[in-house]
């Protein structure tokens, strides 16, 4: 095995987009090219240049079903929401390091909603949609325990992620709904989740499974 550079400081938009959308994709196994084993990788980056590319990307999604399969797609959307060793410098990791302005993170997060709205409402993929906030989380919040972050920028960050999924939340596709639940169940203090989701409940009809897990996700027990 060897280890490579991978110098992206000064990539295009349109060279961001190919470098997470533009792969083949593995047959028989998870649509993670990424997991290929033959190198290591090790991404040098303009932080604040990422994160500008990936905000306007979440705000205007849609172009992508014109240039990919969707399950190239699956695969991308899959790559930026992962914390993968050699690959989360390329968005996830950003979003939680103090030397990455602040202002261009929370735009990235507040961006977000636009993905959802725009593209995974009618486009949904078969997995990131719903894993989305857990897995860019889950490095940062979940393995720290019970939301200790060391900054207050991270905090702010993981504030407009609630503010955020609270908004995605109210989006009427079922799968929107399903995912927003679940990021507040991985995201969210107590405190936070048991509002917003007594409000989405009381304010609209719910069968009977998407109420249990709507519960299951105020408790926090969800997975």
């Amino acid at each position: 095995m060897s280890e490579f550079l991978d110098d992206l400081r000064g990539i295009s938009f349109d060279d961001f987009v190919a470098y997470a959308f533009d792969r083949p994709v593995p047959v028989g196994r998870e649509p993670n090219w990424w997991h290929s084993g033959e190198d290591t990788v090790v991404l040098v980056v303009d932080a604040s240049l990422q994160l500008r590319h990936s905000a306007l990307l979440f705000h205007d999604p849609l172009f992508l079903t014109a240039r990919f399969s969707a399950e190239q797609i699956e695969q991308g959307f899959w790559f930026l929401c992962h914390d993968v060793s050699d690959y989360a410098e390329f968005f996830p990791r950003l979003l939680w390091r103090d030397d990455a302005p602040l202002d261009l993170r929370v735009e990235a997060v507040r961006a977000m909603f636009d993905l959802y709205a725009k593209l995974f409402a009618p486009f949904p993929t078969e997995a990131a949609t719903y894993m989305w906030w857990d897995l860019l989380a889950e490095e940062a919040l979940e393995e720290k325990g019970n939301f200790q972050l060391p900054s207050p920028d991270q905090e702010a960050v993981r504030r407009e992620m609630v503010s955020t999924i609270a908004r995605i939340l109210q989006l009427e596709p079922r799968h929107c709904q399903e995912a927003a639940l679940h990021g507040l169940n991985h995201v969210a203090t107590a405190e936070e989740r048991e509002p917003l989701i007594d409000a989405f409940l009381a304010s609209r009809g719910v069968d009977d499974k998407l109420r249990s897990y709507a519960l299951a996700c105020r408790a926090g027990r969800a997975q």
